[in-house]
């Protein structure tokens, strides 16, 4: 979701950023980075978008080798059947600026600036030879895209073809409860040119928009082949692949990173949010900075066996890109992205406000900054803007739904007009909407006493109200486990009100009863074996651990009450059709010995 705002004394407009680049030694080479990504089309079928990204002064970019192949059996690979879909100029340039701009669409020597080529293909697994190798038992398809040559310009490689790869593992896609998957995307284009001596901050933008899987950020080596690595030179390596500030030694790579400093020293590198923060100080230095963002999705075991979150790896996609350090003025500086942290939490059904600073640090420029987020219901708002200092107000505002394990992630961009040299800074940020808890409770009937218990380890707060048929409280307790006296033939409403260890809340109703031949119902009132996958579902769902005639009810978020089926079949696994429009709905199963609710997403 973009949002664009504009106010004046300084111009404040959310807008896509487009990094800055300037000039440099012309070489006959062209490719400067590029990456991978893919979107399920449907189940076993997927688009595969290749970008390049290309010098417009070096040769032009055509027939690139695009093919997959099983990971364990290189020797199989295949070529794709891939069509370019666009050429565009991606010259970031000051208004009027038409000197840096591609003249010539995909031609030698045809001026300053760069072109983004793209390039898709369509792979299903369902038929071909990809259906074959899957057959044969292959999980790990890896997709690579590569062409001769990297920019000899290049200081900190020996550079050599230019090569990039992802990977997706069908199995464990498949293994999982959603059954398909689309990977994150990049909202940022590549950082193309930096200032000599003044801090550089920068995040690829990667976000999960449809699965709601869990990302990891890791920095890798550039390829020239399948796990081929290009050389490096010097001291440089994949996690210090440029030469930071390291004082006191002019030219140390490996001192210790403080990305708070000022300025920043060494090169740091945040595996969760993917921030690169470093001060160049080799002001005729081209090195490749390589990203892999690995998607992770929760095993579906995990449903039976809680005592530990257990984590399947469905993929990785990969990002390079090439960074020339040049000297700019020594007036003007990047703008600051200024929050003491980047990390956000919020219960289930909460809302939550923070605020991000931005500060121009010279206030004579105009700000334009950017974001990019896919946090569901939530704004921004500019509060401040009155002088070099802006602040934009996040709020979200979450329902029931929103809440899932991985975080959820959003991109901030801050760029100046300081032409000709246009500065800029980018960070990222986490939120995590976190579920409402669910918990088991037991009760069990001992000498007219029902003994009610939390079945949960973790500290909590516990609020017990249990009332009888006239509604009148009989006993109320703050305890983990506690017990209330029963008279024969009686009906008992409990309530819990529940808050976790991160101080989340929910709340549970249950019945019970003492009336004749139910003592199994009480005692077996907390059975939690009841699965409802998968999930989400296109529509079909599965509800394994019925046992008898059951009641299931359906509501939406808001609570209204979309449908009822009295008489769900007695079996131990039964299929139902929620005929309902895409969306994230609550479904109550409830018979005289269970009563759950579960949160069921439609896509």
């Amino acid at each position: 979701m973009y949002l664009r705002l504009t106010n004046m004394k300084n111009t404040v407009s959310l807008i896509l950023l487009l990094i800055f680049i300037g000039h440099f030694e012309l070489k006959a080479t062209h490719l400067m980075g590029g990456d991978i990504t893919y979107q399920s089309i449907s189940p076993g079928v997927y688009k595969i978008t290749f970008k390049f990204y290309r010098d417009c002064r070096g040769i032009p970019l055509n027939s690139p080798s695009i093919t997959m192949f099983c990971e364990t059996n290189p020797g199989s690979s295949s070529a794709l059947n891939y069509a370019r879909t666009s050429i565009k100029d991606i010259t970031p340039v000051c208004s009027g600026d038409t000197n840096n701009l591609c003249n010539q669409t995909n031609t030698f020597n045809s001026g300053n600036g760069f072109e983004e080529h793209v390039f898709e293909a369509t792979v299903d697994f369902n038929s071909g030879v990809f259906k074959q190798m899957k057959d044969a038992g292959c999980c790990k398809f890896k997709i690579q895209m590569s062409q001769c040559c990297r920019n000899g310009i290049l200081t900190t490689i020996s550079p050599g073809n230019f090569y990039v790869d992802a990977m997706m593992d069908i199995c464990n896609i498949e293994k999982s409860n959603i059954k398909v998957n689309s990977s994150p995307l990049f909202m940022n284009l590549p950082v193309l040119k930096a200032c000599c001596n003044k801090p550089l901050k920068y995040n690829y933008g990667a976000v999960e928009i449809q699965d709601g899987d869990s990302l990891s950020f890791e920095l890798s080596t550039p390829l020239n082949g399948n796990n081929s690595n290009e050389n490096y030179t010097g001291n440089f390596n994949s996690q210090i692949p440029m030469t930071p500030f390291c004082p006191p030694n002019p030219g140390v790579v490996n001192c210790r990173a403080l990305p708070n400093a000022k300025p920043p020293r060494g090169f740091y590198f945040d595996k969760t949010i993917g921030d690169i923060v470093f001060t160049p100080t080799k002001c005729d230095e081209v090195g490749i900075i390589a990203l892999q963002v690995n998607e992770w999705r929760i095993n579906p075991e995990w449903i039976t066996d809680k005592k530990k979150i257990k984590w399947l790896l469905i993929g990785y996609i990969k990002r390079e890109m090439q960074v020339i350090i040049f000297n700019c003025d020594t007036v003007s500086n990047p703008p600051i992205i200024d929050n003491t942290t980047n990390f956000f939490d919020v219960c289930e059904g909460d809302s939550i406000n923070f605020d991000i600073k931005v500060q121009d640090q010279d206030t004579s420029d105009t700000i334009e900054m950017d974001v990019f987020h896919n946090i569901p219901n939530t704004t921004y708002q500019i509060i401040e803007n009155s002088s070099s200092d802006k602040i934009i107000r996040v709020t979200t505002k979450t329902v029931i739904g929103d809440g899932q394990l991985a975080p959820y992630s959003f991109v901030v961009n801050a760029q100046d007009n300081s032409c000709p040299y246009v500065l800029k800074t980018s960070q990222g940020f986490s939120v995590i909407i976190r579920t409402k808890p669910m918990v088991d409770r037991k009760y069990t009937e001992q000498d007219s006493q029902v003994v009610f218990e939390v079945l949960r380890n973790k500290a909590a707060t516990y609020s017990w109200t249990i009332k009888n048929e006239n509604d009148s409280i009989i006993k109320q307790s703050a305890h983990k486990l506690d017990s209330f006296s029963t008279e024969k033939d009686k009906t008992y409403f409990i309530k819990l009100d529940y808050q976790d260890d991160i101080n989340c809340e929910n709340s549970f109703f249950d019945t019970i009863s003492t009336k004749p031949n139910l003592n199994n119902a009480i005692q077996n009132y907390h059975k939690t074996n009841v699965i409802v996958y998968p999930n989400p579902s296109g529509g079909v769902i599965k509800i394994e651990g019925i046992n008898q005639f059951t009641k299931l009810s359906v509501f939406d978020i808001f609570g209204k009450e979309l449908m009822i089926n009295d008489q769900l079949l007695n079996k131990s696994i039964s299929m139902i059709q929620l005929q309902l429009p895409k969306g994230i709905y609550l479904l109550k199963i409830e018979d005289k010995e269970i009563f759950i609710t579960k949160k069921v997403t439609i896509y």
